[in-house]
């Protein structure tokens, strides 16, 4: 099951997810990731970063395929109401992304 955020946030989002890391909770356990969520337009490459390695290291603990489409939204930020041109899309809100601290976080890939 792949759950698409926008997809389905007039029914699923009712006040369930407060945050990007709350609905990567929910797609742990049942669906296969994060799918056209809507984060703020100002998130830097390190905190997208830093939701795809906590999503990694889900996909390997739990032994199963995730990904994310995320979908970063030009001059919006969280709480921003957003809509789309394209019937698919519901209307939805930015969710947060977590804070990182430091700006210099930068996930180390071996070679």
């Amino acid at each position: 099951m792949f759950i698409s955020f926008i997809h389905t946030q007039g029914s699923l989002h009712e006040n369930s997810f407060d945050t990007v890391d709350d609905l990567l909770q929910y797609s742990a356990v049942c669906g296969t990731g994060l799918d056209t969520v809507p984060i703020p337009g100002d998130t830097r490459p390190e905190q997208m970063a830093a939701i795809f390695l906590d999503l990694a290291a889900l996909a390997v603990t739990l032994n199963k395929p995730l990904t994310a489409r995320l979908m970063p939204i030009p001059g919006k930020v969280a709480g921003d109401k957003v809509s789309f041109d394209f019937e698919y899309f519901a209307e939805g809100t930015v969710l947060p992304v977590k804070s990182l601290g430091p700006k210099n976080f930068s996930p180390k890939v071996p070679s």
